[in-house]
């Protein structure tokens, strides 16, 4: 069982819009302060210094992986969230880059990987048959629904539901 659509437009404000907004600035910001070294160190390549090359490097490729994020976040603000529904294929988690005492959680669901909060991570089997609704993009979370077979509906995963 596999689907993928757009929300009604009755269905209420999306909860998660301002960390769309939020992160959509915040590596935009990011990209453009590296754009901005790359341009530099490009100028001073240009006129004769070439201690930059380092500077070009390593802001370069920071720029790109910004860049990617960036994309990701500001092609999200003119969608609406959409909904996968199907069977959870793999869940697993991992510490991340930088913060490696924080750890993410993740399922794929459809051939996608999103990332969940640690609440739903608990209440979810692998093959459990879910609803995430989320950005199209980013895949920012907006409700994550487990099916429950008793009442032959789908239920909040976080905030309460029992198995």
């Amino acid at each position: 069982m596999r689907t993928s659509y757009e929300l009604e437009r009755d269905d209420p404000s999306p909860k998660k819009r301002g960390a769309v907004i939020r992160n959509a600035m915040f590596y935009s910001t990011l990209f453009g302060g590296c754009l901005a070294l790359v341009i530099l160190a490009l100028i001073k390549i240009v006129s004769g210094d070439s201690g930059f090359f380092f500077m070009l490097t390593v802001f370069g490729l920071l720029g790109l992986l910004f860049l990617y994020f960036a994309r990701l976040y500001l092609r999200d603000l003119t969608k609406q969230p959409v909904q996968i529904e199907g069977e959870v294929m793999k869940k697993w988690h991992k510490g991340n880059l930088l913060f490696f005492f924080l750890s993410s959680y993740y399922i794929v669901v459809d051939k996608k990987i999103i990332s969940i909060p640690v609440q739903a991570y608990g209440l979810l089997l692998e093959t459990d048959l879910v609803r995430v609704t989320c950005y199209p993009h980013s895949l920012t979370v907006e409700r994550i629904e487990l099916y429950d077979t008793s009442a032959k509906q789908f239920l909040p995963a976080v905030g309460g539901t029992s198995r």
